[in-house]
């Protein structure tokens, strides 16, 4: 006998809490905007890092990211960039800092525009900057981001890349034979998108400022809600659309219909932070963060 639909979760049970909840970041906008995590700024912080390659397979040229969002726009001094330098656009989904190469191994953001309250994609991997040229974030709903990447280089040392980025169904595609579709630009390459370096920290809500001081400080905060973040070392091909449809359709409310039960990320509550293959130790910062009474997408 098979559950499904609402009954699903009441006997459904695991270790590893397959059914996500939302994650709100509530900062104090007022004060966070001055540039100051502190106990002001919503924010995680673990010990280690979350997205590393697969220990046993140490497989790093494939990737898979999918997020659902639900940014807060209703200040206008925190969201902008302009000329106070208080600004946090864009603002941080997640963020992981390489402190041996002072640089983002990983971070994604959406921009801010408060005057139309939409946003756009920026995604960096390693050596690559997805930028998002099209203004399809709507702030104050849902949303979903849906990232897939695979990257193998040749003989003749150029590469053939392909990476998808689908924003609420709609999917935005580079290849080797293009260096930038409408919508999209893309900076960098290199053969390696998962680091196998685990000697830095993952942050969701901010983006870290000053490493050496323990992730105290910080810029680019985010307000909002954040729901079934999925990280996984696989190329999908969202060329084909039921690709798009398990993570934008079937498995958004249901965990197990996710195409991998072991990624190497899926974080399903602030407590209970990771629930796939990667272990992000100790969490040594949260602040405004709680579970949310939101409908779930």
């Amino acid at each position: 006998m098979t559950f499904a639909g609402p009954f699903r979760q009441h006997f459904h049970a695991s270790a590893d809490d397959r059914d996500s909840k939302i994650l709100e970041f509530d900062g104090n906008k007022t004060v966070g905007a001055t540039g100051l995590l502190g106990s002001q700024v919503a924010n995680i912080t673990t010990t280690n890092s979350l997205i590393v390659a697969d220990p046993n397979t140490q497989t790093n040229t494939e990737l898979t990211v999918s997020v659902w969002v639900y940014p807060v726009m209703d200040d206008s001094g925190f969201e902008n960039d302009g000329t106070s330098g208080f600004g946090h656009s864009p603002h941080t989904i997640f963020a992981q800092y390489d402190e041996d190469a002072e640089d983002f191994n990983i971070r994604l953001q959406i921009t801010g525009n408060y005057s139309t309250s939409k946003g756009k994609v920026i995604f960096r991997v390693r050596d690559r900057v997805i930028n998002h040229t099209v203004e399809t974030i709507n702030y104050n709903q849902w949303n979903h981001i849906l990232i897939s990447m695979e990257s193998a280089q040749n003989s003749n040392t150029t590469y053939n890349d392909k990476i998808h980025l689908v924003v609420n169904g709609t999917r935005y595609t580079k290849t080797s034979t293009t260096n930038t579709l409408t919508g999209v630009s893309v900076n960098g390459q290199g053969d390696q998108l998962i680091t196998s370096d685990s000697d830095f920290n993952f942050v969701m809500g901010a983006s870290p400022s000053d490493p050496g001081s323990g992730y105290t400080t910080g810029n680019f905060f985010y307000d909002g809600a954040i729901y079934q973040l999925f990280v996984d070392n696989v190329y999908r091909d969202m060329a084909t659309y039921s690709n798009i449809q398990v993570f934008n359709q079937t498995a958004k409310r249901n965990n197990a219909a996710l195409p991998n039960q072991s990624p190497l990320v899926l974080i399903t509550d602030f407590k209970d932070f990771n629930s796939g293959l990667n272990n992000p130790g100790t969490i040594i910062h949260r602040t405004r963060v709680s579970t949310s009474t939101r409908s779930k997408p």
